[in-house]
């Protein structure tokens, strides 16, 4: 997929996926009558329409009782990490409580649906500014404990590299493996410190170098996630603490 569009106000394109019609109709007009371009969809057409187009802003909505924004999302982001940051979701009253899973998922930009429309259009400026004239993002380097690469390799041991990392608040085991055509697999879980501490799921783990995102993918309930890339140079390994933070590591000798 092409790299996003500089938005001028003529250019910005929406895509509204709401499962919900009358909403869907009051969105599309709402926002047409901003100057944006808009295309007004449901979950089970969005995945198909964002493989064939681009567009400066994605607004998702919470959808039937049946659908999860979270598996959603996940399925979002599996079709391009760098979807995710031109989302915008409507949480409902309930999904907007500190314990829900979709409320605090990746720390997306959120609006509550009750107040929809008075903070619609701001919500949505920030996306549409360019990325360097944003709120800078911040991150903190994670620290090397272990890497199975500085010993002597050990008869009958599985191939590849086994690193762990810390900061104050958690621990990331990783292990990597080599794989066919050139590909490698990460396996990996984070782990609180102490145990209990902080939150492990539904957190967004990026293997990123200068290019961009390489590769993403979402910590279960255990803190355990998994992702297949062709190595590049300079990469590193990044775990989402907030909104524009994270934790930061380098993968060295890897490409």
């Amino acid at each position: 997929m092409a790299g996003r569009r500089s938005a001028s106000p003529a250019q910005r394109r929406v895509l509204i996926i709401e499962d919900n019609p009358s909403r869907r109709s009051m969105l599309f007009a709402f926002l047409t009558s901003m100057q944006c371009e808009c295309r007004a969809t449901t979950q089970d057409e969005a995945l198909g329409i964002l493989k064939v187009r681009e567009f400066d802003a994605i607004l998702v909505g919470t959808g039937p009782a049946e659908c999860s924004v979270q598996d959603f999302l996940a399925r979002l982001g599996a079709l391009g990490p760098g979807l995710l940051e031109t989302v915008l979701v409507i949480t409902e009253e309930t999904t907007h409580s500190p314990n829900s899973p979709e409320a605090d998922w990746l720390e997306l930009p959120h609006v509550a649906s009750k107040l929809l429309f008075q903070h619609l259009w701001s919500n949505l400026q920030n996306l549409f500014t360019p990325p360097d004239l944003r709120e800078p993002a911040s991150g903190r380097r994670l620290r090397l404990v272990f890497d199975n690469s500085s010993r002597p390799p050990v008869s009958g041991s599985t191939p590849g590299r086994h690193l762990i990392y810390r900061s104050e608040e958690l621990f990331v085991d990783l292990q990597i493996t080599p794989q066919p055509q050139g590909r490698i697999e990460i396996v990996g879980q984070l782990l609180g410190s102490p145990v209990g501490a902080v939150k492990l799921s539904h957190r967004a783990v990026k293997v990123t170098n200068s290019e961009g995102s390489l590769s993403i993918a979402f910590t279960d309930a255990l803190g355990e996630f998994r992702m297949e890339l062709v190595p590049k140079r300079g990469m590193s390994i990044r775990i989402e603490t907030a909104r524009n933070s994270w934790l930061e590591a380098p993968l060295r000798s890897l490409a």
